[in-house]
């Protein structure tokens, strides 16, 4: 007589049509997962996939994180094509920090990544282009860029990392600002500016960086864009292109 009962089930993967994998699905589950958290195994739960599948679209985390950050940076709100210069550099920041707010540890990957990934290359060159139809030198603008972005992703992935639990469940935060309160009442004479440094951490980092912000683009303004006859206009700049954005009619 044969045994009628069921046949042991199959640990593993449920039953069912393998998930569609490709490198846009597994980059946008580590977004979904956090950059600053994914793992191989991890993505592999989150797909419903394999492990080893993974490899047939990304070689490793660091692949991953890369595909990661593209795509990120593809959804980048920037700035409106009428923006003058400093109304664009102001829009491109605030998108930029909105998208690292987004998508914990983009941030701190974008800083740490050896090349730059493609969509990050045209986000910077667009942002260029702008300047210099706003009348700045190549040279200039690419300076002007540069120094704000990496500005920003510097203060907000220091901050990130100043203000993530440690081991023992304090942060880098917690512990600087109780050394700096040590620190001002041991040493009276300095103690109104230990005292701000202690204001300014309390602020937080999106009111520590608008005031970093503000002091880029007024630096910008005073080395790049000098009044003549009444106008503002780039230093060597030549010829209509020449005119920024508070220009008046000619």
């Amino acid at each position: 007589m044969q045994d009628a009962s069921p046949a042991p089930r199959r640990r593993g993967r449920k039953p069912g049509p393998r998930p569609r994998l490709s490198r846009a699905a597994i980059a946008r589950a580590a977004l979904d997962i956090g950059l600053d958290t994914v793992t191989l195994k991890a993505l592999a739960a989150h797909l419903g996939a394999d492990h080893s599948s993974l490899y047939r679209h990304v070689k490793s985390r660091a692949d991953i994180v890369s595909a990661a950050a593209d795509l990120a940076l593809s959804e980048l709100d920037g700035y409106r094509p009428e923006d003058g210069w400093h109304e664009m550099l102001d829009r491109l920041c605030t998108a930029l920090w909105d998208l690292f707010e987004r998508h914990p540890g983009l941030a701190a990957a974008y800083r740490d990544m050896e090349i730059t990934p493609a969509e990050g290359i045209h986000t910077f060159a667009d942002a260029v282009a702008h300047l210099q139809r706003c009348g700045f030198r190549l040279e200039d603008a690419i300076i002007a860029v540069d120094t704000l972005v990496d500005g920003l992703t510097d203060c907000f992935s220091g901050w990130h990392r100043m203000t993530r639990p440690g081991a023992r469940g304090q942060s880098l935060a917690g512990i600087l600002a109780t050394r700096l309160q040590s620190a001002s009442v041991a040493a009276p004479d300095h103690a109104p500016q230990i005292e701000g440094m202690i204001s300014a951490m309390e602020a937080g980092p999106r009111a520590w960086w608008d005031k970093r912000k503000a002091l880029i683009l007024a630096g910008i303004e005073a080395l790049y864009v000098q009044p003549a006859n009444g106008r503002t206009v780039c230093p060597a700049a030549e010829g209509p292109a020449g005119r920024s954005e508070r220009d008046g009619p000619q």
